[in-house]
């Protein structure tokens, strides 16, 4: 299939079904960037390419989603966080959906997986400590918190009790 502005994502995304590949953290090349870069004028058609590279690991791991969890899935890659209960609420279930799925699939390597949606879960309840202890009580509650090292809970914690 064709991606375009998106096939590099596409190109990694099927080389890490044959091989085991990983970031390295080391920059190798320069990226230059400017107003006319194809990402910016095409962001559109990069955004629906991104989201059919998406689709297809998620039906990998027999996930449908719905379009609520489309949105929820694009907000979460995008790092697009919304401070409000019903986010966080919504996004620990839909991280905790796709935990599930892959335990019965075993499409990516646990406990790799696992983190991976750990560490977004942070990220998501680090946004939403300003509501205050709610967030952190939702945090606690998720099995997700369990795959996050100490300090991370402290954070969370600190946060939701200053705001």
């Amino acid at each position: 299939m064709n991606y375009p502005p998106a096939e590099d994502y596409d190109l990694w995304e099927r080389l890490s079904g044959c091989y085991k590949i990983t970031n390295i953290p080391k920059f190798l090349t320069y990226y230059r960037i400017h107003d006319n870069q194809t990402s910016k004028i095409n962001v559109l058609n990069q955004k629906s390419s991104v989201w059919n590279i998406q689709e297809r690991q998620l039906k990998k791991m027999h996930v449908l989603p719905s379009n609520e969890e489309k949105q929820m899935h694009q907000k979460i890659g995008g790092w697009k966080f919304e401070a409000s209960n019903d986010f966080i609420l919504f996004a620990n279930e839909w991280l905790l959906k796709l935990q599930k799925a892959n335990s019965k699939t075993h499409f990516y390597p646990e406990p790799q997986f696992t983190r991976v949606l750990a560490e977004r879960w942070f990220f998501i309840c680090r946004a939403a400590a300003g509501l205050g202890l709610n967030t952190w009580s939702i945090y606690w509650n998720s099995p997700l918190r369990k795959h996050s090292i100490f300090y991370k809970h402290v954070y969370i914690l600190a946060k939701s009790l200053i705001a």
